[in-house]
């Protein structure tokens, strides 16, 4: 539905689902009985699906507006999955994937332990619309920009250029990071929107260049396994805090798989970039 001109933006739009999603978990769970708060989580997504059922299926218009074109050919199963492979196994999909599943890591340990944190350290401060607020405002502006700007740098400079900001904006979180886990409320809030502003800038950008560096015919499946994996990964090593938290503090697990993960993604990211940022220089001196 988007070009590469508009795609990070549109990008950062739709993943603000995500942060206003997680934001409000912490008011649900901080402020509402557990029965409850499963409950209102649940009613807007029975809204959507009988606001859906009075949607016309968007299929049927483009089966009308493709009526006077040609079928396709019939595809090839064996040449699609070797299309398939072929994208997954690319430098850059691989490259991609080790930063991805280091910042899931790192996002994932912040998530599952931020209210454990504030309730150690500081249990005198109600954390729940602090937490809520930085996650959807914070998080949702990131996204947003970082999407926009990725825009503007792909139009002068390439699809490299996404990752560089990327890059640059997730070092730049990791002191972020730091400063939430080294200060006091609600100093540590302070430090907790900006990172949230820098790191999320990543969840669009990523797809955005997923979404470039596949065929089209492929892309549904590649950012599927790419999902799959990242999430697995992502979402299960997040349980090293625990027995690094039981050996010293849960302030220093997070220093090292929150800041530190953020940190070393920011690198990945950048390598990630190399070899689409040659790539581009080979495409430019052949057409010299």
């Amino acid at each position: 539905m988007f070009d590469s001109s508009t795609r990070g933006m549109a990008n950062g739009i739709f993943s603000w689902g995500t942060y206003i999603g997680n934001g409000l978990t912490f008011v649900l769970g901080n402020y509402l009985p557990w029965r409850i708060a499963f409950l209102a989580g649940c009613t807007p997504g029975l809204l959507s699906a009988a606001f859906l059922w009075f949607l016309s299926d968007p299929r049927n218009l483009k089966a009308k507006s493709s009526q006077n074109q040609k079928t396709p050919p019939k595809r090839s199963e064996k040449q699609y999955f070797n299309t398939v492979l072929a994208s997954l196994m690319q430098p850059a999909m691989l490259l991609l994937f080790a930063a991805a599943a280091v910042r899931h890591t790192a996002g994932y340990a912040w998530i599952y332990n931020c209210q454990n944190y504030f309730n150690e350290y500081f249990p005198e401060y109600d954390v729940g619309m602090w937490l809520t607020s930085c996650s959807i405002f914070g998080g949702g502006l990131g996204v947003f920009f970082g999407g926009w700007i990725s825009d503007s740098l792909v139009a002068r400079f390439g699809l490299h250029s996404r990752l560089w900001l990327l890059s640059v904006a997730t070092v730049m979180a990791a002191p972020c990071a730091a400063g939430v886990l080294s200060t006091q409320p609600p100093t540590a809030f302070g430090f907790l929107m900006a990172y949230y502003f820098l790191a999320e800038t990543w969840f669009a950008i990523l797809f955005t260049v997923l979404v470039e560096i596949v065929a089209a015919e492929v892309r549904s499946v590649c950012i599927a396994v790419f999902l799959f994996m990242m999430n697995n990964v992502g979402g299960n090593l997040p349980v090293i805090v625990a027995p690094i938290a039981e050996i010293h503090t849960l302030r220093w697990a997070l220093y090292i798989i929150w800041a530190g993960f953020v940190a070393a993604s920011g690198v990945l990211f950048f390598i990630a970039s190399l070899p689409l940022w040659k790539m581009q220089r080979k495409q430019s001196e052949s057409e010299k």
